[in-house]
């Protein structure tokens, strides 16, 4: 019985020593084992992102080829910097069609943004109050991009003449400049009336 205990001890101790000898060097293995699954879930699911994406990449150039075609088109309503006489022009067009009398129209320094410039036009005018309303609606559903500011309106007190009020508005043509910087031009003649 004693070689039967002495085998069974040795090979305890074996068993023990092969254990921590595989416990001592898989561990550094296990480590970057651990790391790998991470990594792998990580990847994963970098994939199905991918995936989700792929599958939306026609709706976003669709979507993509819709913006730059409502861009393009409202880039229409900007002109270059060669149409501002034929801008200015459109909007006293405007005005007399309207019935409205200018005793103002001023372009006033250019003031650059982003892609465009700013032209502000400080304008007086002499009308009714009909023929103001309609002035506004022609300039709103105008070909070109204007914007008006600082509308002011006074009753007018001469009786000699048909229009009941005076209306002074800045008005702002805007210029496509292509993110160029554009020199800020001082004044710009119009067919000023």
């Amino acid at each position: 019985m004693i070689i039967d205990r002495n085998r069974i001890i040795i090979s305890a101790v074996i068993l023990i020593l092969f254990l921590g000898g595989y416990y001592f060097l898989s561990r550094p293995l296990r480590s970057e084992y651990k790391k790998l699954v991470v990594l792998y879930a990580q990847k994963q699911q970098e994939v199905s992102k991918a995936r989700k994406l792929a599958k939306n990449i026609q709706k976003l150039r669709v979507r993509k080829d819709s913006l730059e075609a409502v861009f393009r088109e409202q880039l229409s309503l900007m002109p270059d910097e060669e149409d501002i006489p034929g801008l200015l022009d459109e909007i006293i067009n405007n005005g007399r069609r309207a019935g409205v009398e200018f005793v103002k129209f001023e372009p006033q320094p250019w003031q650059a943004k982003d892609f465009y410039t700013e032209i502000p036009i400080e304008a007086e005018v002499l009308c009714t109050y009909h023929q103001f309303g309609r002035f506004l609606s022609y300039l709103a559903h105008s070909s070109r991009l204007v914007n008006v500011r600082e509308v002011s309106i006074s009753q007018e007190n001469d009786p000699d003449t048909p229009y009941t009020m005076r209306g002074k508005l800045i008005l702002v043509a805007y210029v496509y400049t292509k993110g160029k910087p554009v020199k800020a031009k001082a004044k710009l003649t119009g067919g000023k009336k």
